[in-house]
C-alpha cells in the first residue's frame, strides 16, 4: 500500500536515547511523489515573498522560505514529508523514507 495525503503513520525519531528508548510518535503525510507539482518546487525560494493570484493580481498571499531539507524530487513512492506530533512540539520532516530504523515512518499496528 502507497502512503497517501493525510495518512497517519508512525515516525522513529533520528536521536539515539539508548537501547530499547527509541521515540516513535505519530506524523502525518503532507507530501508524496505523486503529490509534488514541480512548478512550485523550482520557483519556490529560500526567503518569503509575496506571491500574486493568477485571476486576480490584486489578491496576494505571503510564502513562506523554502525548509532546509526539503528534496525537490522524492525518490520513490515510499519516501514521503511529515509532519511530526512530538510530545513538546510539532515539526516536519522531509524526505523520510519508509522503514525501521531511526528517521524512517512505518504504518501503525492494526489491531
Amino acid at each position: 500500500m502507497r502512503p497517501t495525503i493525510g495518512r497517519v503513520v508512525i515516525y522513529r525519531s533520528k536521536i539515539d536515547n539508548g537501547r530499547g528508548n527509541d521515540v516513535v510518535s505519530p506524523a502525518m503525510v503532507i507530501r508524496t511523489r505523486d503529490t509534488t507539482v514541480s512548478e512550485v518546487i523550482d520557483r519556490w525560494g529560500p526567503e518569503p515573498q509575496t506571491v500574486a493570484s493568477a485571476s486576480d493580481p490584486t489578491v496576494t498571499h505571503e510564502t513562506a522560505g523554502r525548509p532546509e531539507g526539503l528534496v525537490a524530487e522524492l525518490p520513490d513512492d515510499e519516501t514521503v514529508d511529515l509532519v511530526v506530533w512530538g510530545l513538546g512540539r510539532t515539526y516536519r520532516e522531509y524526505g523520510v523514507s519508509r522503514g525501521d530504523g531511526r528517521g524512517q515512518w512505518q504504518w501503525p499496528e492494526r489491531v
